[in-house]
């Protein structure tokens, strides 16, 4: 018996930024910014990618990949890259435990889906890359729902923030805890079919970063559907030349310029506050903003200006890493790009880099903003129809438990009462009949509880079936806001692929990249074994 899914778009666009909602309504024209909304608009990677540049990238790629032994589709997309005309589809994640959260198991199935239209209508292959942010340093928790549909941390011990790059942190079996994980894990999803296969591919294991276990993840994730994974160290070369490129003809303002037309648009978008680059020194990661007279460290007194930039760049290129104000820049030069496909963060960031852009002599990129996506099981869908519920309204965090729970029935007080008032007269009797017989009065009072104990029974009864069913009405509720919108937050922000996997198996992916509508940013609704096929 296999599962088949549902799907359904739910429409959230009132919860998105105001730059998205005018980016994909078409009111407000985003500057750098190219928004496809079709197949038909969609053009081929830069003619500068030429047979010696695609060699040194495809190989690149192989030579990194092969020792961790992917799929086969993922090395035959690496090695495409090396033949004229192929392009990618570009959507990057930072390293998360376990898989990250769920959000960026979508981003590679999206990208997969984006890339294969994309080559249906360009006619050449099209690879889908997942950006490994493998320089980040800072590795989030995972988190996922407890027997009550609670949100319950789990971590790795000493792992938090780091001065180093996640990519170059080793796991220590010991130091980290990685037993006490894996217990944890097995504790929480008892019983799951699949418990076994998510722990192998999800979990991390000794002598690997962190970084390096999400490669793994998403690798086997989203692997056998052509995804291929990247971590910045694999083509340092290539980022370093684009971030010289592109930082090195900044113009004086620029970076201050882009950020307030952005903030024009969407004042909720800080981005000014983002980093510009990532300084990955031996004492430690630094991060590099726009200010003085074009670029400074926080906290430094003084600045340097692009000219001197650049040639720091040059002259230390593994030490330098793009962040996020410029890591589409150096993608879009890095990759032979068809297109990037990301949020509304990235999104600004691509708004906001338009005087770069315009400076490096680069045309405006094109952009897909990414709908999000829910999973909705057979458990999770008989709690809503307890509830009288739509998927809907709980995503718009507007749930409601039906009407608070009945008053105690009028007929358990009347059976309590019947119950004293029988043991009562039962036993105003006794002396009448101790006088005739007293074994008859002790007989008499042990019946007098009899009755007291059978009818008072049948009320207590009574009263814990009702209870029960408030009670059980609570149970779905919080099964319903635990697992659409935990902690109050979106499914897919807050929970990662791990129970997923454990209870549904790797199988459930495919379909859901199938339903993906690749130029579509409402949220996807996917309901998990709602129909069952037959043998």
């Amino acid at each position: 018996m296999g599962e088949r899914f549902a799907f359904l778009p739910a429409d959230l666009s009132g919860a998105l930024p105001p730059l998205a909602r005018a980016a994909l309504s078409g009111t407000r024209a985003l500057p750098g910014v190219r928004l496809p909304r079709s197949a038909a608009e969609l053009e081929g990677p830069a003619p500068s990618w030429d047979e010696r540049a695609r060699g040194e990238l495809s190989g690149a790629l192989c030579d990194s990949l092969a020792p961790l032994e992917p799929h086969v589709a993922v090395l035959d997309a690496a090695r495409s890259l090396a033949r004229a005309g192929r392009g990618c589809v570009v959507t990057a994640a930072a390293p998360g435990l376990l898989g990250g959260p769920l959000a960026s198991l979508w981003r590679a199935l999206a990208c997969v889906r984006l890339a294969k239209t994309a080559a249906e209508h360009l006619g050449v292959e099209v690879v889908p890359v997942l950006f490994n942010r493998a320089d980040e340093r800072t590795l989030a928790p995972a988190h996922l729902l407890n027997p009550r549909f609670d949100l319950q941390r789990v971590g790795l011990s000493s792992m938090g923030a780091t001065a180093r790059p996640l990519g170059a942190v080793v796991l220590d079996e010991r130091r980290h805890r990685l037993g006490a994980l894996r217990a944890a894990l097995a504790q929480l999803h008892g019983g799951a079919p699949h418990l076994a296969d998510a722990l192998d591919l999800l979990a991390p294991r000794p002598g690997e970063s962190p970084a390096r276990a999400f490669t793994r993840a998403l690798l086997a994730l989203a692997g056998p559907l052509g995804l291929v994974v990247v971590e910045p160290e694999w083509i340092r070369p290539q980022l370093c030349a684009a971030l010289v490129r592109v930082l090195g003809s900044a113009p004086p303002g620029g970076l201050a310029a882009g950020a307030r037309a952005v903030a024009e648009l969407d004042p909720s978008l800080a981005v000014d506050d983002l980093p510009v680059l990532a300084h990955l020194g031996p004492q430690g990661g630094r991060d590099l903003y726009a200010g003085g007279e074009g670029f400074r460290f926080a906290g430094e007194p003084g600045s340097r200006n692009a000219a001197e930039l650049a040639a720091a760049l040059v002259g230390d290129p593994g030490d330098w890493s793009a962040g996020p104000r410029t890591e589409h820049l150096a993608l879009d030069l890095a990759l032979p790009s068809v297109c990037e496909l990301g949020g509304p963060r990235e999104l600004a960031a691509r708004a906001a880099a338009a005087p770069l852009r315009e400076a490096a002599g680069l045309a405006p990129g094109s952009f897909v903003l990414r709908g999000g996506v829910s999973v909705v099981d057979t458990a999770c869908a008989r709690s809503l129809a307890a509830c009288s519920l739509q998927v809907e309204d709980v995503l718009a965090g507007q749930a409601r438990g039906g009407e608070p729970a009945d008053p105690p029935p009028v007929a358990l007080e009347r059976l309590r009462g019947i119950a004293e008032e029988a043991g009562s007269s039962l036993r105003a009797l006794r002396p009448d009949l101790a006088r005739i017989d007293r074994g008859l009065a002790a007989r008499l009072r042990r019946a007098a509880a009899q009755v007291e104990g059978l009818v008072g029974g049948i009320a207590e009864r009574a009263e814990r079936v009702h209870r029960n069913r408030g009670g059980s009405r609570g149970r779905h509720l919080r099964r319903v806001e635990g697992t659409l919108r935990p902690g109050g937050g979106l499914q897919e922000e807050r929970l990662g692929p791990f129970s997923l996997v454990a209870r549904h198996g790797r199988g459930c992916l495919e379909p859901v990249a199938d339903a993906l509508d690749s130029f579509g940013a409402e949220h996807l609704v996917v309901h998990l074994g709602a129909v069952r096929e037959r043998e």
